[in-house]
């Protein structure tokens, strides 16, 4: 009997973390988060202050599980991506996914995070960890054998950076009516390819 209401009390909390998370995303999404307090999420889902904080301490703890989760959904959708498409399609897609979801993009992005009570950062979770590992392997198995790790380190830095520049400028600048993304793209991953045969060639 007392391992049932064990199990019943995990999924209530599970459930109650899972509408504190769903409900913070949506605030975080839809307003200026530093208008957004933990009090003001717990007005919403009808909570006492004092409860809430036994799930989150601290916005900033709240505002990491938010993009946890949502890096972690795209994990798995980049995971799953064909392995036999090309970078091109790859890039597509990750460039579309988050223009589809332009919202959670700016909550993760544009928002400064701060060190934990360790002095960690989000930067150094296992969700931030994963998404580089996954894209760094497809864009690096693009390049020579021969790169030297340094060398193919910084390309794969530019790579991405170039992705997160059309993501942010169809996002952050819609007035540039930029939205021949693919094309861009076509551009931008052509030229690295190029320039990565040249450099496997010297």
């Amino acid at each position: 009997m007392i391992k049932k209401t064990r199990a019943r009390s995990e999924t209530a909390q599970l459930a109650v973390r899972s509408l504190i998370l769903n409900t913070a995303r949506k605030l975080f999404q839809a307003n200026d988060v530093d208008l957004i307090s933990l009090r003001s999420i717990a007005r919403e889902v009808d909570m006492a202050p004092g409860a809430l904080y036994t799930y989150f301490p601290s916005k900033i703890s709240l505002m990491r599980a938010v993009w946890a989760e949502d890096l972690a959904r795209l994990n798995i959708e980049l995971s799953g991506y064909p392995k036999e498409s090309t970078l091109l399609d790859f890039s597509c897609f990750f460039v579309d996914y988050w223009l589809e979801n332009a919202s959670a993009f700016k909550a993760l992005f544009l928002v400064t995070d701060e060190p934990d009570n360790e002095g960690g950062m989000f930067i150094e979770s296992p969700e931030v960890i994963d998404l580089l590992r996954i894209i760094k392997h497809r864009v690096v198995s693009k390049m020579s054998n021969e790169m030297h790790s340094d060398a193919q380190e910084t390309e794969f830095r530019a790579f991405l950076a170039s992705l997160h520049g059309v993501i942010s400028i169809a996002i952050l600048v819609p007035e540039l009516g930029w939205n021949n993304t693919r094309q861009i793209l076509e551009s931008q991953v052509s030229a690295f390819l190029v320039k990565w045969s040249r450099n496997a060639s010297t």
